[in-house]
């Protein structure tokens, strides 16, 4: 079968822009990896729990002209030797749409974002999943109203963040706080 025909992609998704806004996720976001991810509808992060230790990310995809799949899948568990070892759904990319792979003669492509699914060399390190299941999910508005071209993480509520405006034109009277 081949894709629809799509002249432009959709507008990101408002997941899809959590992970452009997030510091460390944006980096290893190509543009091209941008415009599949425009695609993806929903997010899971699923915890197994005492008995089975670990959890599966799921990305949910409407139809586009980049992959065949609906879902893809990475899933983390604790393997016999007991040891974290991972696996994924393999994405069925339309002829020509592979971001990791670049035509024969030239360099080698630019890292992918979509190249973590096929990364199960690390897996008890594996920073993108922990960023997923720490970060994003629990939070989901956190990086969503960074805004483009926002810097950083967002500010804590520990106060830090304050700003005390002086002005020294007013006569200023000292308001003793008596714990009441």
């Amino acid at each position: 079968p081949t894709p629809t025909l799509f002249l432009n992609p959709p507008p990101p998704h408002p997941l899809t822009q959590q992970f452009l806004n997030h510091p460390q996720l944006s980096a290893m976001i190509s543009d091209r990896d941008e415009d599949a991810l425009s695609y993806m509808t929903s997010l899971q992060v699923e915890e197994f729990g005492q008995t089975r230790p670990g959890c599966r990310i799921r990305f949910f995809f409407s139809v586009n002209p980049y992959f065949q799949n609906d879902v893809v899948a990475k899933e983390f568990v604790r393997g016999p030797s007991g040891h974290l070892v991972s696996h994924s759904t393999p994405i069925r990319w339309w002829q020509g749409q592979d971001p990791r792979s670049g035509p024969h003669k030239s360099p080698p492509a630019p890292r992918s974002f979509f190249s973590w699914f096929g990364d199960h060399s690390f897996p008890a390190g594996d920073r993108i999943a922990e960023i997923i299941k720490e970060e994003l999910w629990p939070n989901p508005l956190q990086f969503y109203l960074l805004g483009e071209g926002a810097e950083g993480t967002p500010e804590s509520e520990s106060g830090e963040d304050c700003v005390v405006i002086v002005d020294d034109d007013e006569d200023v009277q000292e308001i003793l706080d008596d714990g009441k």
